[in-house]
């Protein structure tokens, strides 16, 4: 089912069963129980990796599809805070747990108190993604404003923070610009790198 709801609130998405498979391609999530057995939130936190490996990764993937004009740093502008989602709507379990589908007997959960590296990214991703207006607009706002201006991280636990981006997330990004990948390529590209810290680490337990 087709659902508006912003990536971080995505993420935060359990599953159980047969669904497992399903949610980490739709959601990127793990189920309530992980290898890692960890409570919420209380995964430790690791550095992101280097700048340099970041960067060689994303280039890897392919060269810039078309040269733009050349990458100018934006002015810092005030990027919007993400609104809370009103899922009052949602049906609800047993135990009055609002939940998004039920397919052959297992339920994909909707779980708002979920908080790791990958609710973290995904809170990122949704700061840079739904501050992005058109240009051509009154109050329009650039890709590159949205990812450069988002809230900087100060910890290598940021989804115990108040929402934000880590530092090296807006370095890639900003280095992928530099090396004349456009707007939406380097935001695909750093939404897909593990700038964020501990995602890699987190997801390796998962497995």
């Amino acid at each position: 089912m087709s659902l508006p709801m912003r990536i971080g609130d995505a993420l935060r998405v359990s599953s159980t069963g047969t669904l497992f498979a399903l949610l980490l391609w739709s959601c990127g999530g793990g189920s309530p129980s992980t290898k890692a057995n960890t409570k919420n939130g209380e995964f430790p936190g690791y550095d992101s990796p280097s700048l340099d490996e970041l960067v060689k990764t994303a280039v890897a993937k392919g060269p810039p599809k078309a040269k733009g004009a050349a990458y100018v740093r934006p002015a810092k502008i005030a990027v919007p805070p993400l609104k809370p989602l009103d899922l009052s709507w949602l049906p609800k379990d047993s135990s009055g747990k609002g939940y998004l589908n039920e397919t052959l007997g297992a339920r994909l959960v909707y779980d708002p108190t979920k908080r790791d590296p990958i609710t973290g990214k995904g809170t990122c991703v949704a700061l840079a993604t739904h501050c992005v207006q058109p240009v051509a607009v009154e109050h329009g706002r650039s890709v590159d404003e949205c990812w450069m201006s988002t809230p900087r991280c100060q910890t290598n636990q940021p989804w115990l923070e108040a929402d934000c981006c880590p530092s090296r997330c807006l370095e890639l990004y900003e280095s992928l610009r530099k090396l004349d990948y456009s707007e939406l390529e380097a935001s695909d590209r750093t939404m897909a790198s593990y700038c964020f810290p501990s995602l890699r680490e987190y997801l390796k337990r998962q497995r």
